[in-house]
């Protein structure tokens, strides 16, 4: 019994590990596309993958119901800063429950998560440099003097400033942890307690072990 409980939470964790790096396009499998935001019942929605610009906020906005949904579960690698603060912005406003199921990772973490002030955790948290910190990653000497990266730098800037107004002593555990400590902005995975004390509130669950094993096989962290 003990075995097909480790083999269920194996496969398990691969799924997530899969599913929080997809993006919306469907399946080969069956064609229907697990990830992006999916209705889960008439209080949930449910987000896999990548958080992609344009398009997984206005996504959310088509699902979402101000008054109806209390909580949203999610399972994400990031992805876009925009879509992210947009969507983080109406979790702190309406008071959103939120629940990490499998992962919750750079964007995911470095907003969804410091929006929410109700946390379930059953899965892994880790965060990314900021997205004004790392905007110009892999980017050319070209793309540095490019007018329009120039201009996405500002206002990934400013949006990102914006959004940590009152919330500097989680921005500069950003900085100590991750930007300081790593020139290629690696991932940075938390102990429970750790960013409970950052957040300065409970969660509720905890960390899941087999999910940060996999995360840190994959990733070197």
């Amino acid at each position: 019994e003990n075995s097909t409980t480790a083999s269920e939470s194996q496969i398990k964790a691969a799924e997530n590990f899969n599913l929080a790096n997809c993006t919306s396009i469907p399946l080969p499998s069956n064609g229907k596309s697990l990830c992006g935001w999916q209705l889960v019942d008439g209080n949930t929605l449910r987000f896999n993958g990548m958080i992609e610009f344009g398009k997984s906020f206005k996504q959310f906005n088509q699902l979402y119901k101000r008054g109806k949904t209390t909580t949203i579960v999610v399972n994400s690698f990031g992805g876009a800063s925009y879509d992210s603060i947009e969507i983080a912005k109406i979790i702190d406003r309406d008071n959103i429950r939120l629940v990490i199921d499998g992962y919750c990772i750079s964007a995911c973490a470095n907003y969804f998560l410091v929006a929410a002030k109700n946390i379930d955790l059953h899965g892994v948290i880790a965060f990314h440099g900021a997205a004004a910190d790392r905007y110009w990653i892999n980017k050319s000497d070209l793309d540095r003097i490019n007018p329009l990266h120039q201009i996405g730098f500002l206002i990934a800037k400013k949006n990102e400033s914006e959004f940590f107004e009152g919330r500097e002593k989680f921005r500069e555990f950003i900085v100590q942890k991750v930007i300081k400590k790593n020139e290629k902005f690696m991932l940075y995975a938390v102990r429970k307690d750790e960013i409970e004390k950052v957040l300065m509130r409970n969660i509720n669950g905890g960390i899941d072990v087999l999910g940060l094993c996999v995360l840190q096989k994959a990733s070197g962290i």
